[in-house]
């Protein structure tokens, strides 16, 4: 070989080489830059995930117009996911508005900037941005950094309140009423949980009447009365038949209250429905029950999960197998004395299946106690066997009748829902001035403990008659009235209500 063509040879190398290092060169920038970007914009969208959904957990504290915990929550949780980021203290003590900023991004250092909105009523959006440098691609001739987002959104579709009362067209219109010398309404709170939170909100007016009261059991801690449009007799009558009033600073004990005309509570806004999941069928326990089932007051009998087409009467004691029960006709009537109740988790007095017992099981009675005994009682309303308003199905108590029942997780923590009536739109097939349902009546020396929540949402609910109850969880209904010197009680607790907050975006 010549010496020419072995330099020529030598020469063609180099190139080569000079050519595989740009290549190499290229693939250490794609390598280490992209790799970087990729790993910068997974740790935004962590941040902005986590900011979304404290956000929306503080949605909570709203409907009135206060959006500092929900804000603050949002930045404190993101300075926290993102490094060398620190909190501009911009809503450490007041932070009014939905939008922040205003316009543009929140910068929070280190090249990152947020903005935060609260969307709608129940949901919360967090978008995080970061001016990301690159390691090499400047040094290459090529942009020496790069500005990237990410957003999320979150819902938090539960509201703080003891009561809701939803219906919103008829200005005005005393959603909760009471009437009755002697009855009384109590809202508490669980202890422990975020002061403030319980009490009542009503899409239009509250007014407990001049012969009833409306209790907060303890000061300062059970929540508040909202109502969106309140009446002049409801503007009178509230203030002077309310106790426990946690709307003023306690003083040695006591809660003092405004003057007439200033109590409830404006709200700002009306509350849609909350739209609580139906709770879902459990197919391997349940069956359809066509045939009426009565239990007189000497009777002991299990009742099952599932479809019932006709109407169960209990004057015994009936016993809830877990699972949710939905009736299409008929109806749960219990009465003369009755209870029925959630199976008891303690062995040997529920289970094995009592002697002498009946039973509407179309599969045996476990051997042993449940660990989840949580069942979901679920009514369609409708008009019919003479009745009309939708009270021809009802669950209903009377005559010093006792329901006892507990919640599961598996239900949605909801232990009664009463579904929308049939066909659409609801509001017309009622015909009553009160529109809704009336599919929930609790009358007679009735006695109810409900320690989930009990979701009807156009029913307009009736609690009285001498009779005494407690509901741990929620009530959501179309209005409410509690009458005849009966004593209710409504018991707020975020433990047992319907929860699906989460990230939809």
């Amino acid at each position: 070989m010549s010496r020419f063509l072995r330099k020529r040879q030598a020469g063609q190398v180099l190139i080569i080489v000079a050519l595989s290092f740009v290549a190499i060169t290229g693939i250490l920038v794609i390598g280490i830059d992209a790799g970087q970007l990729y790993l910068d914009r997974r740790q935004l969208q962590n941040a902005a995930d986590a900011g979304a959904l404290l956000g929306a957990d503080k949605l909570q504290t709203l409907p009135v117009p206060d959006y500092t915990a929900p804000n603050q929550a949002a930045i404190t949780t993101i300075v926290a996911n993102l490094p060398r980021t620190s909190d501009p203290g911009t809503c450490a003590v007041s932070c009014p508005a939905t939008t922040v900023p205003a316009t543009g991004y929140l910068s929070i250092g280190a090249g990152y900037g947020i903005q935060l909105q609260v969307t709608t009523w129940d949901s919360y959006k967090v978008t995080v941005t970061h001016t990301h440098s690159y390691f090499l691609a400047g040094a290459l001739g090529f942009a020496g950094s790069q500005t990237t987002a990410a957003s999320a959104r979150a819902l938090s579709s539960t509201y703080p309140f003891a009561l809701i009362l939803l219906k919103n067209d008829s200005a005005g219109y005393s959603n909760l009423t009471e009437n009755g010398t002697g009855t009384a309404l109590t809202i508490g709170s669980v202890a422990g949980t975020t002061p403030g939170n319980g009490g009542v909100f009503s899409n239009e007016s509250i007014d407990p009447g001049s012969v009833a009261t409306i209790v907060f059991r303890d000061c300062g801690t059970d929540g508040d009365l909202f109502a969106y449009s309140e009446d002049a007799a409801g503007i009178l009558n509230v203030p002077l038949q309310t106790t426990g009033y946690e709307g003023a600073v306690p003083v040695a004990g006591v809660c003092p209250h405004p003057a007439p005309g200033t109590y409830p509570r404006t709200a700002s806004n009306q509350l849609p429905f909350p739209s609580y999941p139906e709770p879902p069928v459990l197919t391997d326990v349940s069956h359809t029950y066509n045939s009426a089932i009565t239990c007189n007051a000497a009777c002991t009998t299990y009742l099952c999960p599932g479809t019932y087409n006709s109407s169960v009467t209990i004057s015994g004691l009936g016993i809830l197998l877990p699972g949710v029960y939905r009736w299409t006709s008929g109806g749960l009537a219990v009465q003369g004395g009755g209870t029925v109740r959630t199976g008891s988790t303690a062995a040997g007095v529920d289970y094995p299946q009592r002697a002498g017992s009946t039973t509407d099981c179309a599969s045996a009675i476990p051997g042993t106690p449940p660990s989840d005994p949580g069942v979901a009682l679920e009514v369609s309303p409708a008009n019919g066997n003479g009745k009309t308003n939708c009270a021809a199905h009802q669950l209903s108590l009377a005559g010093g009748a006792t329901l006892s029942i507990v919640p599961s997780i598996l239900f949605n923590n909801i232990n009664i829902y009463v579904e929308l009536a049939q066909p659409a739109p609801w509001q017309s097939v009622c015909s009553s001035n009160q529109e809704g349902s009336n599919v929930l009546v609790f009358s007679g020396g009735s006695n109810y403990s409900v320690a989930g929540t009990i979701y009807a949402p156009a029913d307009n609910v009736a609690l009285g008659g001498g009779g005494a109850g407690t509901g741990v969880g929620q009530m959501v209904c179309w209005t409410l009235t509690v009458s005849g010197g009966g004593s209710a009680a409504e018991t707020y607790n975020p433990a047992f209500l319907p929860y699906f907050r989460g990230l939809i975006q």
